[in-house]
């Protein structure tokens, strides 16, 4: 299950779509269920605020069409436990905002408060070890909600639409900013024992390095 979300002014793009899981290898065939296009609710002072409460709405929208796929499939299906029985699809959020993507990856806070509970909320779910949740960063010029919150967007909206086919895998501008994540985590790693885990891709890789696709990103432990 994938939510792809993006934040442009006060608009608000996102998408929930079901993919195979080959889409984190290569070009993979990809069914979108729901798309939205809206002004946010709330006035937002920078385009940081405006990509995390999108990511937040998106997400929440992958985990419900999660919840209503489980209800539909599984017999034993107890409200509940949604979130047991979901888990059998793996959630990917993916937004393209580098500056939003290191905030929900790194211990430190903004100062609007605001920002402060939407960074929360996200980390706190994904952070749940029930939840089978990852994070996605992209290159704006791939993410196909781009066309969501632009007049003109990046062509990836139509492209997904027609062809029924994406893929989360690096390019190398995506691996050459994820190393300098990797870089920054392993300098976090030991400071924490909670991690929000955040897909990767071989592609780019070193062939030396056999670590495993998903890579926690550790974050220090919370006051209290």
């Amino acid at each position: 299950m994938l939510s792809i979300s993006d934040g442009g002014g006060s608009q608000g793009g996102l998408i929930v779509a079901i993919a195979h899981p080959d889409i984190q290898k290569g070009e993979a065939t990809l069914a979108v269920i729901e798309a939205q296009s809206a002004k946010l609710q709330r006035v937002v002072r920078c385009s940081m605020a405006a990509e995390l409460t999108t990511s937040a709405t998106a997400f929440e929208h992958g985990d419900y069409m999660r919840a209503a796929l489980a209800e539909m499939t599984q017999e034993k299906f107890c409200l509940r436990a949604w979130k047991v029985h979901a888990s059998m699809w793996k959630h990917i959020l993916v937004l393209d905002a580098k500056v939003a993507f290191d905030a929900i990856v790194s211990e430190m806070a903004p100062t609007d408060r605001k920002l402060i509970v939407d960074i929360a909320v996200l980390r706190e779910t994904l952070e749940d070890p029930q939840g089978n949740s990852f994070l996605r960063w992209v290159p704006g010029s791939e993410i196909p909600s781009d066309g969501l919150t632009k007049w003109h967007g990046n062509g990836s909206l139509e492209k997904i639409l027609i062809q029924c086919y994406w893929s989360l895998c690096d390019t190398a501008l995506a691996a050459e900013l994820r190393r300098r994540v990797a870089d920054r985590k392993r300098m976090l790693k030991g400071h924490g024992t909670k991690g929000v885990c955040v897909e990767t891709s071989t592609s780019h890789r070193d062939p030396k390095d056999n670590s495993p696709d998903v890579k926690p990103f550790w974050l220090p432990p919370r006051p209290g």
